[in-house]
């Protein structure tokens, strides 16, 4: 079971968690979103070139200033630092990015979900 929270604790189920076997532990996952600015008419091919980064949960098109906002999920700060430095930012496209790593999170069934394990 994942609680989803911007930092995440992935409980055990079977010994899986997010498919790696790791029996009896909890593995920590910081979250962290990108707000990534790209050349005009450059958007369908970063997007996808972006969506195959590891540790890149999600990719959204959105409207406003910037025109990605990019869902990243690591093990660590440095994995953050990886996404973004080596991954998104060597994108061809990519103008320039912002990064927010999440420390809290607020929704319903995420909490009601961390409080149900073990029972």
């Amino acid at each position: 079971m994942v609680i989803r929270a911007p930092v995440i604790w992935a409980a055990m189920v079977s010994g899986l968690a997010m498919g790696v076997s790791m029996p009896n532990r909890l593995t920590l996952v910081i979250s962290a979103l990108s707000f990534v600015h790209v050349e005009p008419g450059q958007l369908n091919a970063v997007g996808e070139a972006i969506s195959r980064i590891e540790g890149v949960r999600a990719v959204y098109s959105v409207t406003g200033a910037i025109d990605f906002v990019v869902v990243i999920e690591v093990i660590d700060h440095d994995g953050v630092a990886r996404v973004v430095t080596d991954g998104i930012s060597t994108v061809p496209g990519v103008k320039n990015t912002e990064t927010h790593i999440a420390f809290r999170t607020y929704r319903p069934d995420d909490l009601e979900a961390g409080f149900s394990i073990g029972s």
